[in-house]
C-alpha cells in the first residue's frame, strides 16, 4: 500500500494532531513520519507544545517555508501482522483468557515439589550439583584465607571462588544459551517455578521439552512453539582489593539480588515477568500462559503473512516471466519481420534485374532466367506463404 503525502496538507495535520497519534493513522512510527516531514521541509511542534495546547494556552505555529525540494512524498509502510489476523484466533484467545481467569484454574505454586516434571528434573540435578561445587569452592576459599598452607592440597578450588564470585555466582555459567542463569541464592525457587509452569502447561495441551541446541525450555502446542528462559538480576558492587603489585585497586563484582526474571516468547517477541515489591514471580504464572496464547496467535499471523508474501512473490515472479516471454516473442516477431522484408526486397531486386536483362537483349539463356526467377520466388515471403 502506498501513501502519497501532500506538503501543505501534512503541515496542517502535524500542527493539529500529535505526531504519535498521526503516525498510527498512516501505519508509520512517529520517527518514520518525522522523516517524511523532514524530507518536505515541514516544521514540527517543539517539545511541550501539546501540553500548552491542553492547558488552553495559545501557541503560534511555525510558518511553512515557501520553498522545498519536494512537495509530495510517497511512503510504503510495512504491513502489520494484525492485517493477517483470523477471527477464529480471536475467539480462541478469548476462550483461553476466560479459562485462565477462572479461580479454579489458578496455578498453585509448590516451593518444594516431591514429584518433578521429567523435563525439569535433569536441570534440577545439574544445578544442585553446581551449587554443591560452588559451596565447596567457598569453603576452600575460607580455609585458604585462614590457613594459606592448605592452598596446595588436592581437589582444592579456592582460586576459582574469586572468579565465580566476581561473575555473579551464576551456576553452570556458559557463553551458550541456557534456560536458567541463577545463583545459589535463587536456583531452588527458580526450579520450582519452572516445575509449576511445566506441570500447568501439560494441563493446557502444551508439550514441554528442553531444546539443548537453543538452550530454551519449549512449550509446543496449538501448532506453535513458545520459548521460556529465566535469569536472576545482578547488581554491580565495587570492592577494594590488593593487586599483584601490592597496590589497592577497585574491582567490580556482580552481586546476586535474588530477583527472578522470566522471559517467554522468542528473541523477537518476548515478554518479561519479574519479582515485584508486592508480588513474586510465582503470582504471575497464569499471566505467563496468557502471553503464551497471545504469542501463539502472533505466530499464526506471522505465518499467514509469510505465506501471503510468498504467494505475492510467486505471482510477481510469474508476471515477470510472462512479461519476459512476451518481450522475447515480440523481439522474435520484429526480427522475423525485418528478415522477411529484406528477403522480399532481394527477391524484387532479382526480378527487376532479370526483367532488365530480357529487355536489354543481353543474350542470357532462358534456362538461367527461369532459374533466377525461381530463386527470387524462393526468397519472396509472399510466395512462401
Amino acid at each position: 500500500m502506498e501513501i502519497t503525502f501532500e506538503r501543505q496538507a501534512l503541515y496542517e495535520e502535524v500542527w493539529s494532531t500529535p505526531l504519535t497519534q498521526l503516525a498510527k493513522k498512516y501505519g508509520l512510527s512517529d520517527n518514520g513520519l518525522r522523516k517524511v516531514c523532514k524530507a518536505m521541509s515541514i516544521p514540527l511542534p517543539i517539545q511541550g507544545h501539546w501540553a500548552k495546547v491542553a492547558a488552553g494556552h495559545k501557541v503560534q505555529k511555525t510558518p511553512l517555508p515557501a520553498q522545498a525540494e519536494r512537495n509530495t512524498f510517497v511512503s510504503r509502510p510495512p504491513e502489520t501482522v494484525e492485517e493477517f489476523s483470523d477471527p477464529a484466533d480471536a475467539a480462541w484467545l478469548d476462550q483461553r483468557m476466560a479459562f485462565e481467569a477462572e479461580p479454579a484454574n489458578r496455578i498453585a505454586f509448590d516451593p518444594n515439589p516431591v514429584r518433578w516434571n521429567p523435563v525439569i528434573a535433569p536441570i534440577r540435578d545439574d544445578l544442585r550439583q553446581a551449587a554443591a561445587e560452588a559451596l565447596k569452592m567457598k569453603r576452600d576459599a575460607e580455609t585458604a584465607a585462614k590457613r594459606p598452607a592448605k592452598w596446595a592440597g588436592p581437589n582444592f578450588n579456592a582460586g576459582q571462588w574469586n572468579w565465580f564470585e566476581r561473575d555473579g555466582q551464576i551456576l553452570n555459567r556458559t557463553h551458550r544459551r541456557t534456560p536458567l542463569r541463577v545463583s545459589p541464592l535463587t536456583y531452588e525457587r527458580a526450579l520450582a517455578v519452572l516445575d509449576a509452569l511445566a506441570k500447568a502447561a501439560r494441563l493446557r495441551d502444551f508439550q514441554v521439552s528442553l531444546d539443548v541446541k537453543e538452550g530454551r525450555i519449549m512449550l509446543q502446542g496449538f501448532g506453535e512453539k513458545v520459548e521460556i528462559r529465566m535469569t536472576e538480576r545482578l547488581a554491580d558492587d565495587w570492592r577494594t582489593e590488593v593487586g599483584w603489585d601490592k597496590k589497592p585497586e577497585k574491582v567490580r563484582y556482580r552481586v546476586p539480588t535474588g530477583e527472578l526474571r522470566l522471559y517467554i516468547g522468542d528473541s523477537l517477541h518476548e515478554q518479561q515477568f519479574r519479582d515485584g515489591t508486592t508480588q513474586k514471580l510465582e503470582g504471575h504464572l497464569n499471566d505467563v500462559f496468557l502471553f503464551a496464547y497471545r504469542h501463539v496467535v502472533h505466530e499464526r499471523n506471522l505465518r499467514r503473512e509469510r505465506e501471503e508474501r510468498h504467494r505475492r512473490y510467486e505471482e510477481q515472479q510469474r508476471a515477470r516471466e510472462e512479461a519476459e516471454r512476451r518481450a522475447r516473442e515480440l523481439q522474435a516477431r520484429k526480427a522475423k519481420l525485418l528478415e522477411d522484408a529484406r528477403a522480399w526486397q532481394t527477391a524484387t531486386l532479382i526480378r527487376e534485374y532479370v526483367a532488365h536483362l530480357e529487355g536489354a537483349g543481353a543474350g542470357v539463356e532462358a534456362e538461367w532466367l527461369a532459374w533466377a526467377r525461381e530463386h527470387a520466388d524462393s526468397l519472396d515471403p509472399l510466395k512462401r506463404r
